[in-house]
């Protein structure tokens, strides 16, 4: 929430639709005062009318210029969001599974851009609205009086009323919506492997899963959305009949207001709508708020693996593969410490399955940042790479190799190589560890 309140693009266009809608309530005024003055003073009406339309283009002027800067809003704090996550996310390997990978990209590229550019869009529209309503009652004080602006502030204290009770209903709807959301978004992703490479059965599994997320998703959507209109109506059902009542009264006191009223009066049904759009976006607020404080908390949502504590419970062999002896886990730490300035050197990690070579690797890349770690689903390629999962493999090797990398952490390399290729890449990764650092888990039994 604080990193999009601080964002300054958010203020620049809170400054312009102020200066927006203080001329659209400038207008108003400018219109009823033509609308009194018709009997009483003509010359003036031609005046207000020019001021009047030389104040909505300006309101006009300003409104786009607004719309514009409301966008860079979104993307900028889009931006600004996924690479913070991003940084708090590396500081701790723990989070790096390919379940959180995929949970993490989904919530970036979806929920996130989309909450950020929602966010950004109501968060002008509804002071935009709000600015409205102000400086058109502002000018129905002027022009008309207290009685027929006090009957309209009605409605605004019943809305404000209305969604203090409802603010506990609201804040749950918020976080259900945004919870089923995700779920159903995650699901739908699932379905892409069953699609090519699973058979009926497991097809209409992943898509009865997926209809049942969906439903939920839509359900819980609709819920909120008829319950938001029946706030937002309330207030109106109110203030309207107040307002002709209090129109009756002024007309039959003081007769030069019909002009002023109907000069007005479509800036009144205006204003009306304005109403009922800020009751809906008063709910709104809640559910926003609610989601952008989900973008706050997203890292708890992850679940988090202790690598240390993997790798030092079971039993790991790492063979130095040029001195052709073996060392332990903290002893292949020490070495690598001991030789940070220039490192070099070629190690294997050995061990069954499950006994945490990968978490060793994941452990060694968050102490060695200038590392690359290359294995199963990794791309680190700056543009996609066409082909078979092996030549994908060599490609990355070989472009590293070029940009001359010092540490390589290569997690089953091998695992996807003809026995031409393995051994290929193999003598050149001989050659590398003579100036640079290499360890690795292989797929294929070595020699």
């Amino acid at each position: 929430m604080k990193f999009f309140l601080k964002n300054r693009w958010l203020w620049v266009a809170l400054m312009l639709v102020f200066i927006q809608q203080t001329l659209v309530g400038l207008s108003t005024y400018f219109i009823g005062v033509a609308g009194m003055s018709i009997a009483e003073k003509p010359a003036v009406v031609m005046e207000c009318i020019v001021l009047f339309f030389g104040a909505i283009i300006l309101a006009y002027c300003f409104g786009s210029f607004a719309f514009w800067v409301t966008t860079r809003l979104g993307n900028d704090a889009w931006k600004k969001y996924y690479q913070r996550l991003f940084a708090d996310l590396s500081k701790n390997p723990g989070y790096g599974s390919n379940t959180n990978k995929s949970l993490t990209n989904t919530w970036v590229c979806s929920e996130a851009f989309s909450t950020l550019e929602v966010a950004s869009t109501f968060c002008i529209d509804s002071v935009s609205i709000i600015f409205n309503i102000l400086f058109t009652l502002v000018a129905l004080f002027a022009v008309l009086g207290p009685l027929i602006a006090g009957s309209i502030f009605v409605a605004l204290i019943a809305s404000f009323l209305v969604i203090s009770v409802a603010h506990c209903s609201i804040d749950k709807l918020a976080c259900e919506i945004q919870n089923s959301k995700l779920g159903a978004f995650v699901s739908i992703q699932g379905i892409w492997d069953h699609l090519f490479f699973g058979n009926r059965g497991t097809r209409y599994g992943a898509e009865e899963i997926t209809r049942e997320k969906v439903a939920t998703f839509f359900q819980k959507n609709e819920k909120y959305k008829f319950f938001e209109q029946c706030i937002a109506c309330m207030p109106i059902f109110i203030s309207i009949p107040l307002l002709i009542w209090a129109i009756f009264y002024e007309v039959s006191h003081a007769g030069v207001m019909i002009g002023a009223l109907v000069a007005i009066l479509p800036r009144t049904l205006q204003l009306f709508q304005n109403v009922h759009t800020a009751n809906m976006y008063a709910g709104q607020f809640i559910l926003i708020k609610g989601k952008l404080m989900n973008l706050e908390r997203f890292t708890e949502r992850l679940e988090t693996q202790d690598f240390k504590q993997q790798i030092y419970e079971n039993e790991i062999e790492i063979q130095d593969q040029i001195y052709r002896h073996k060392l332990t886990v903290q002893g292949l730490l020490q070495r690598i410490e001991a030789m940070s300035s220039a490192p070099r050197g070629r190690f294997l990690i050995t061990g069954c399955n499950g006994s945490g070579k990968s978490s060793l690797l994941r452990v060694m890349k968050a102490l060695l940042q200038e590392a690359v770690l290359l294995g199963p689903g990794i791309q680190l390629a700056p543009h996609e790479i066409r082909g078979s999962t092996g030549e994908s493999q060599i490609e990355m090797i070989e472009m590293f190799m070029q940009q001359k990398v010092k540490v390589f952490l290569l997690d089953e390399w091998d695992a996807n190589l003809d026995m031409m290729n393995t051994n290929t890449i193999d003598a050149r990764l001989n050659d590398l560890a003579q100036d640079a650092l290499i360890v690795e888990v292989r797929h294929k039994s070595h020699l």
